[in-house]
């Protein structure tokens, strides 16, 4: 359940912006097959996984492990697009990873900035850092 509810739901929001309009059939049908794949692939393996760990705990933890792993990840490479047109976006997407790393960073800095002043609004209006800004940088 709670595979579906946070990761799986990225399956069907990322890949419809990722992906140029003439692949984008294409790019759903590749990520919700994987999707579909992996977690079967979770659920067929968790009860052995449970047995060779002899603890729930662990297993869990294993897969609190990936969640943290895909967290960073998250951070440093899923770009905000809310407010942005498909061509900003398809901006954004042209740029090379380490400057859409600099870019997340900068935004991260500045949320958790506005959540230690307790600037909770600011946080999740996306103004922090604005993106409009990030489309124009270079």
């Amino acid at each position: 359940m709670g595979f579906f509810g946070s990761y799986a739901c990225l399956t069907w929001v990322i890949p419809a912006e990722v992906f140029p309009t003439y692949l984008r059939s294409y790019g759903m049908t590749v990520s919700a097959s994987a999707l579909y794949l992996w977690a079967f692939i979770i659920t067929y393996n968790f009860s052995s996984m449970w047995k060779a760990f002899t603890s729930t705990g662990l297993t869990l933890g294993f897969y609190g492990g990936i969640a943290v792993l895909g967290w960073i990840y998250q951070l440093l490479f899923a770009v905000e697009t809310k407010g942005l047109t498909l061509e900003e976006i398809d901006d954004i997407f042209s740029k090379s990873t380490s400057s859409l790393i600099k870019m997340n960073l900068k935004s991260v800095k500045a949320d958790f900035y506005n959540i230690s002043k307790g600037r909770f609004r600011d946080v999740i209006k996306g103004t922090s850092y604005g993106m409009k800004s990030i489309v124009n940088d270079d």
